[in-house]
């Protein structure tokens, strides 16, 4: 095996589909049983798609222009998106898009099978692409709590991203 990625996320999905698509014999491991959201946020930005050559697809729910920037409740930014759009997206079926390309390639996916020894590889190259902090996996601790809430009341050509200790001490909310 020339190329051995572990994770099924996007930058792990995507590394491997080009590892493929430049010649290499790729095999890609999930720990979960599916392809699926890991409950990160569902915003991109649309030059991503264009500078890694994705289509737009059904996975895109909405596109917006506009981002309110809350800091610590008193100070607030509107920022009017000029060059680029920032478009939501369902994560789930867009994860599921790029795993089916990168399958198209040639990717082989390994679902429901969780690396814990990178040591006993054999591949020419190692992709760890687990996440920001892969050891926060082994404690029941939550890093992201994600809600669909639907409301005719919101705007929904604007991202509202609140910062700071007040809202969320040690990251930050939204609301798409």
């Amino acid at each position: 095996m020339d190329v051995s990625v572990i994770g099924g996320g996007p930058a792990g999905i995507l590394a491997a589909y080009f590892s493929a698509k430049g010649g290499a014999e790729t095999v890609l491991f999930e720990k979960k049983d599916r392809i699926q959201d890991n409950g990160c946020a569902g915003g991109i930005n649309d030059k991503i798609l264009k500078r890694l050559n994705i289509p737009e697809g059904d996975w895109i729910l909405n596109k917006v222009n506009n981002i309110e920037m809350n800091l610590d409740w008193d100070k607030k930014y509107l920022i009017r998106l000029k060059n680029h759009t920032a478009l939501i997206i369902n994560k789930t079926r867009f994860l599921e898009w790029l795993a089916y390309k990168a399958e198209e390639k040639g990717v082989e996916i390994n679902l429901g099978m969780e690396v814990t020894d990178l040591q006993k590889f054999s591949s020419k190259v190692i992709i760890d692409a687990r996440g920001i902090n892969p050891e926060l996996d082994k404690h029941d601790i939550a890093v992201c709590s994600q809600y669909v809430i639907k409301d005719p009341n919101i705007e929904n050509d604007i991202i509202r991203l609140w910062i700071g200790w007040e809202v969320a001490p040690t990251g930050y909310g939204w609301i798409f």
